[in-house]
Order: C-alpha cells, then structure tokens, then sequence
C-alpha cells in the first residue's frame, strides 16, 4: 500500500520514524499569501486502522496531548480525519532524538559532560511535573502519568530545546478507552519495578524512568537490561543499581541525585518530579554551573558534523520482505506470560458452545459438501486471515509493480568488518529497494571509525558505491622518562585514559598540568593544527627541576666573598649589606578561577583554567570569560618563577537608562551608548559615571549621574538635562 503525497490539507514530505502503532511524518500545511508551515503528522498504520483498539488508543493519544501546552512538551495542533483515516498533527521540531544522540557518543566512546546531562534532565523533570500536575476543563487534577519516558521519545532541538513526546500509552483520568488491566507497555530497560510488576503506577514511576534516562547520560550504561526481555523484566523488579561513579568517573555527590530517583520503593524516591528537578538544579547552582540551551545545542553541533538537523531527502519504501514481517509482528501475540502482554483472548478452557440448530440447503449431488460446526471464534478467526492475506496480496502486487522503478543498494566499505549503513538518517535492511533517480543520503557508520556519507541518485538495478572509512584520530602522549604519571589537558578537556579519541578537523592544544616532584617540562604545551585520521603521539620530556626561586624580601646573611683576581671598587670597604639572589627571568604561573573560565592571552596561549600562563621576558595579558560573568583582565608579569593565582569572576549587575530629552546621548564611563535608552545592560559591579550629553548649535547641555552597582543588582536610571529648552524654545 503506497503512501499518499497528500493527507487532506497537509502535503507528506517524508517519513520520520515508524512503530508499532503508527508512523510518523514530515508535512507541510499551505496557507494563504504564500504561507507555509511544516508539522509532524502521526498516522495508524494502514493494516491496523480497522482495529477498534489501536483506534481508541490513537484517540486517547490525542485526547491527552491536546490538553498540554507547555514549552518541554511536543504540541498537538488537532485530530484530523481524511476519508474516513484520522491522523494527528502535532507541532515539528527539527533535531535528533536523545536515542541517536546516545548512539553517536557511544561510537565515540564519550558520554554527555555530566553538568549538560543534569541540566537536560531538569527540562525533562519540568514537562513531566506539568502533565502530571495539569487539570481538566473541570478543574480536576487529569492524573497524567506518561508510562515511557525513554530517549526516543525525548526530541532536542538544533537550538537546544528538550521536548517530551509520544503520551500514546499514558494514563489519564476520564480517557476514553483503558487498557487491559496489569497489560505491560513501554520499553522494559527504562521502566519502574511497579510497572514491570503491572501494579498501578503514578507520577514517581516516571521519576523512576527519568532517572534511568540520566544514569545512561551520565555513565554510558543500562543498569537494567539483560540478555533477554526476561531477564530485563528481572533485573527491572529488583531495581539493583549501583551508584554512577561506580561506572564512570564521577563526583561522588553526583550518586545521591540520581539514585534518589531509582529507589525499589516508590515511597523512597523523590516524592515528585518537581522535587527532582529541584534538587538537580540546586547542585548545579551550588556549583555555579552556566549550562544551558546553548551550550546543548553547541554539544549537538559538535557531535553531528553533518548537521544536527537530517537530511529532507524522502524515506526509501518498505520492501516487500519488510512489510511483511511489519504485519506479522504486530499481529503476533506473546506467548511469555511473564511479559503480560498477549492482546488475543483470555487463557484458559474455552467452552465449547451448544450446537445450533440448522437446516441445511439441499445442493445439487455435484455440489454437496459437508461442513463441521463452526463457532463465532472461528469464523472471527477465518474473517481476520483472510483480510491480512488479502492485504499482503494486494501490497504484493502494488510493491512489484513499483519495484520496476526501483534500485537496490549494496555499499563496498573498506576498512572495519562490521559496519552499519543508514539512509536518510534510518538503519536499511539488506533487502531494501529504492526509487531510481532520487537523491539519497547514503552514511556508513562504524565503531572507532569516522562516519562516512554521499549523497547521490541511485540507477536500476543493484548499486554498489565504495566507502573508505578511517579509524577516529586518536590521541597518545609519550613522557620521558618512561612511566612518569602526568595529567594533560587538551582544549580544556581531561585526557584521562590512553589513547583519547579526538574529533575530526577540530584543533587540539595539549598542555601537562601536573608531573612527578622534582621534575618540570621542557615544554608544556604542544598544538595539533587540525586532527584528521590515525594516532597522534604527542612526546614530552621531563627534566631534573630548578630548585624554588627565594622569596625577595629574604635576607640572605652570609655575603660570598669577591671573585680573586678582579680589583676592588672604590666603595670595597662599604659593607654592602644582605645580598639578594638573582631574580628567575620566567613565569610560570598556573591560574585557577572560579567559576572555570576560557583564557584568551596576547600571546596566543588559548584554554580553559586551569591553565598555566608562561610570561618570559614581557608581561603577558589575558581575557577570563564565562557566560554570565564579568570579563576579567589578569595580567602575568616575568620574573617570578613558578607561582598559582586564583581569581573570582563576578556576576555583573544589569542597568536599563534613559536620557532626557530623547535626543540626548547616553555615556557610561566616558563609552558612548548606542542610544538614549538601554534596557538591561551588563555592567560590571563597582562604581560608574552616566552622562547624557546633547550637542547643539555650538552650545553643550549635560548631566552626570554617579551609580554604585553591586554584582546580580538590577539598577534604572533616569538622567534629566534639567537646563534643556523646552521643545520650541531658542536655545
């Protein structure tokens, strides 16, 4: 069955993803003067559109989303029906799921930095404790508790944004359709112990979810699955999770958070997803973290080259093979009683009914034909088969009669031995076919290798394009002598494990922070342009130390005795006094702030504090910046040998000013000001001058203002020529 170019208003772009129940599309609605908007539409599958179950479902789906509108939370604009087909549209917002994102930092062998990960989860601790907290028309609580907070339904946004989705099997008072009762749903590795028990779950089985979703960001692990769906659903009823530092190298402040969240009893975990969000938020608080939609979307940007947002080139069709097996398995029940999830009958005796009585139609002898007792089951069961066979039939056909005009694909890699091939940002199956002459964006994808993509049209008949993958730049440092422990940073990130991978074409300065006593570097720091492919040895020598430079104001009591053979001064008797030693010519400064700053020095030395800042024969300037702060000048000065430096960055305070008459012009600090009025500008805290100054016909009217700010204070300001002629006035 083809999918159609057009679903009532809406024009069908590609496909997004596709599940169990239904599938999702791009679309693009059309509006008057040239206006358009690009939506995502979610459709029941065509074989299960005459199943009054999944139809009540979808109904409840969009019942449920229409009733929240909040800013982490995916909108639903209407339920719409088409001949008879209803589907949902809901808003579209471009970017990757959280699934993909975890794919990707799995193939690099990285995990989020744990200040972005706790930040992320607040967002989605803020849509939860909305929808669970949100009231109905009545004014009674709705008692909305979404059942499968889990990465694919988790959708970030280029920008950064982080909305929840997919509410298809939440459960909300006054739905229209229950499911049966104890039938488990959702993905088994990030349920709740109660869930999986199929006992009645409320909004802390969500926080038990979210907090499943953080452990995996924080440790690049699933502390629930197992081997099997049964052995998961074990592992999930016991609910033994060790604390995440135990699987990465974490604060250990960072285990309270998340396993407060992941207690067996739902009695002993936070008490709402509110509280949750709560307690994230006041430990990146405390630790003056400036995470936010930015710096996630600049992590995005960084871990998707290609572009975070995909490609618009159209999703290939299923091939036969794949529509297939899509029927049967949505048809198929479980058998494992263990799971709860069987969707035919009740198990057990079925009775059998009394026969009815019937009185046969005379048939000619030719004709005659004995027919068994049929009960209503069977012919349910008739009735159903053949309606599935007739639509396999009926795709058959329509599917060979398009695969005329279609292409297979089978890539040529070079390099790994197993690899994974993805068109238009979805896995293939090997026997996936796909229309001739339409671009397609082809990516091969390996474990500790970079991805390779092409984009190209595809001819009849089988197609074999050739991919040469190259291992990920990797990054190994070799210290002499042999077997020296030292701590490196690269670009401000910790080398903390041999090789370290490295992101390509990005450049890298690689700097030791600490080394063995008695020992320093030759060189501290070394730079790689531009990391391309293969293994890159950086080699730093250590050499014996000069002892530590004395302080110079120590007096020094014993006055070596002049060189013999070089004549005295005129001045030899004089006792000269407590003699100084010579002063060292360098600095090596190590410069820590707080809160962790990027360093911009006139010499070219670039990083994140903390950072040491050599300073040999001239003083060497530096700009601190964090977001939020107040950018802060150090200057470094030679001669003082190997010292540390800690400062502070402050907070700046925010000033809204306006002059009168409008026509004046704003100074602050003798800095001219783009006009006469300014709505919060940062200003560093401490002492200011405001003028406004009005230049006219030779003559000059101006006011000052002296404003004392304090660091997060919001001043406003009026500053009033008092002497200007009014309007009308000669000067």
């Amino acid at each position: 069955m083809t999918t159609p170019t057009t679903l009532g208003r809406h024009t069908l772009l590609r496909r997004l993803a596709a599940g169990g129940m239904g599938e999702v599309y791009l679309a693009e609605v059309q509006g008057a003067a040239g206006f358009s908007r690009r939506v995502a539409i979610k459709r029941i599958l065509p074989h299960l559109a005459r199943d009054e179950d999944f139809v009540r479902k979808f109904i409840d789906e969009a019942n449920i989303m229409v009733q929240l509108h909040h800013g982490n939370i995916v909108g639903v604009q209407e339920l719409a029906d088409h001949d008879g087909e209803l589907y949902i549209v809901m808003d579209y917002l471009p970017g990757r799921d959280l699934k993909a994102v975890i794919h990707r930092l799995r193939q690099r062998r990285m995990t989020m930095p744990p200040e972005l990960a706790l930040w992320l989860t607040t967002e989605i601790c803020a849509a939860l404790d909305y929808a669970h907290r949100k009231l109905g028309p009545d004014g009674q609580p709705l008692h909305i508790v979404h059942r499968d907070v889990s990465p694919s339904n988790i959708v970030l946004g280029a920008a950064g944004e982080v909305k929840l989705l997919d509410f298809g099997i939440a459960r909300a008072r006054g739905r229209l359709h229950q499911s049966v009762s104890g039938t488990l749903q959702g993905k088994f590795v990030y349920m709740s112990p109660e869930q999986a028990d199929g006992r009645a779950v409320d909004p802390r089985s969500d926080v038990f979810s979210a907090g499943l979703v953080l452990y995996e960001l924080l440790t690049g692990t699933r502390p629930l699955e197992g081997e099997s769906e049964t052995e998961t659903l074990r592992l999930v009823r016991q609910a033994r999770i060790p604390p995440p530092s135990s699987q990465a190298e974490l604060d250990p402040a960072v285990d309270a958070l998340v396993l407060g969240a992941l207690a067996v009893e739902p009695d002993e975990r936070y008490a709402s997803a509110a509280d949750m969000r709560r307690a994230l938020l006041t430990f990146l608080s405390d630790r003056r973290s400036l995470v936010d939609a930015r710096s996630l979307g600049e992590f995005l940007a960084s871990l998707f080259p290609e572009g975070v947002v995909p490609s618009d080139a159209p999703d290939p069709p299923l091939s036969f093979d794949d529509a297939l097996q899509l029927q049967l398995g949505a048809l198929t029940p479980s058998i494992d009683p263990m799971t709860r999830t069987r969707t035919g009958e009740p198990q057990g005796p079925t009775p059998t009914p009394a026969p009815a009585e019937r009185t046969p139609t005379p048939l000619p002898a030719t004709q005659a034909v004995v027919l068994p007792p049929v009960s209503p089951r069977g012919i349910k069961r008739v009735l159903t088969l053949g309606v599935v066979l007739g639509a396999l039939l009926a795709s058959g056909v329509t599917l060979w009669w398009a695969r005329r005009g279609e292409a297979s694909l089978a890539p040529q890699v070079e390099g790994p031995a197993e690899y994974e091939v993805r068109v238009n940002g979805g896995p293939v199956a090997a026997s996936a076919r796909f229309p001739v002459g339409e671009p397609l964006r082809i990516c091969v994808q390996a474990e500790d290798y970079v991805e390779a993509c092409r984009s190209l049209p595809l001819a009849r008949g089988e197609n074999r394009p050739v991919f040469q993958l190259h291992r990920v730049p990797t990054l190994v440092l070799d210290v002499e002598p042999a077997g020296s422990a030292v701590e490196a940073t690269a670009s401000g990130l910790p080398v903390d494990r041999q090789p370290y991978p490295l992101l390509p074409g990005k450049p890298y300065r690689v700097c030791l922070e600490r080394w063995p006593t008695g020992l320093e570097p030759e060189g501290r720091c070394q730079t790689i342009e531009r990391a391309e492919q293969g293994e890159y040895r950086l080699r730093f020598r250590l050499v014996a130390a000069l002892p530590p430079p004395v302080p110079p104001d120590a007096a020094v009591t014993d006055a070596a005795p002049p060189d013999a053979g070089v004549p005295e001064a005129p001045d030899a008797g004089r006792d000269p006094g407590p003699r100084r030693p010579a002063r060292p010519r360098v600095t090596e400064q190590r410069l820590t702030s707080d809160p962790s700053a990027v360093v911009r020095c006139d010499d070219g030395t670039f990083g994140n504090t903390p950072l040491v800042i050599t300073a040999r024969t001239e003083p060497v300037r530096c700009e601190l910046s964090a977001e939020g702060h107040v950018t802060l000048v150090h200057v470094v000065k030679p001669g003082l040998g190997r010292t540390s430096a800690q400062v502070a960055l402050q907070l700046p305070a925010f000033l809204s000013a306006r002059a009168w008459p409008g026509a004046a012009r704003l100074l602050i600090d003798g800095r001219p000001l783009p006009d006469s009025f300014v709505a919060r500008l940062a200003i560093p805290p401490g002492r200011h001058k405001l003028e406004a100054v009005i230049e006219r016909d030779g003559r000059t009217w101006r006011k000052t203002e002296t404003i004392e700010a304090r660091a997060g204070q919001e001043l406003s300001v009026e500053v009033r020529i008092a002497d200007y002629p009014a309007e009308g006035a000669a000067p």
